[in-house]
């Protein structure tokens, strides 16, 4: 039975738990919210900046709660890669202001491994790539030409055996690719989005 689940609302973490949930390490403010009925007023007021923190939802199904909200947004799939190479170094990109991890749309057809590989040799020009596991899925929330939806992201913890010479794709918006060293993360990490941050956090552990 799902306990708690996370989603980004843009920059701002949601979760909904059960009743037990314990967030005393978490700077979230509870709310009660209508996710049946008065899900996208909430939405647009979290873009409108109207929560200054976190988000802490109890209710009674956790489950139950989560097939609401997904049902009423279009949900899009996507892959990429926590890439590594043989320097212990981090694979990461620069995008549209932001320090941000290469991924992307499924094409019609693709399986996800499939997806998250060529979505990081386009993005970055990276070969000689190979899975080591599934590091997570990351759940955004997102508005576009006034549309909301929800992106569904399947993170994979990947390993490229030499330093490749990196090649960004600047016509998706990327302008620089970089091998970043463990160290020099925590600098990336003050530029980029909160999904992405949280997943660089995992990577760090």
């Amino acid at each position: 039975m799902l306990q708690s689940y996370k989603i980004f609302i843009n920059e701002t973490p949601l979760v909904i738990a059960n009743k037990d949930y314990d967030a005393d390490n978490e700077n979230y403010k509870e709310y009660t919210i209508d996710f049946e009925h008065k899900l996208e007023a909430f939405i647009n007021d979290v873009f409108e900046g109207e929560f200054d923190s976190g988000i802490l939802v109890r209710v009674d199904s956790v489950s139950d709660t989560v097939d609401k909200l997904r049902k009423q947004l279009t949900t899009i799939v996507a892959a990429g890669g926590v890439v590594s190479n043989s320097n212990e170094e981090l694979l990461m990109i620069f995008r549209r202001g932001k320090w941000d991890l290469p991924k992307g749309k499924l094409d019609t057809g693709e399986d996800l491994e499939s997806a998250a590989i060529r979505e990081v040799m386009e993005e970055t020009g990276v070969t000689g790539l190979k899975i080591t596991q599934k590091a997570t899925i990351m759940d955004y929330i997102y508005r576009e030409k006034g549309n909301i939806f929800l992106k569904e992201i399947h993170w994979y913890d990947m390993h490229c055996a030499d330093n490749n010479v990196l090649v960004p794709q600047t016509n998706e918006g990327i302008t620089d690719a970089q091998w970043v060293k463990k160290g020099d993360i925590h600098e990336k990490m003050e530029n980029t989005y909160a999904s992405v941050r949280e997943l660089l956090f995992l990577y760090l552990i």
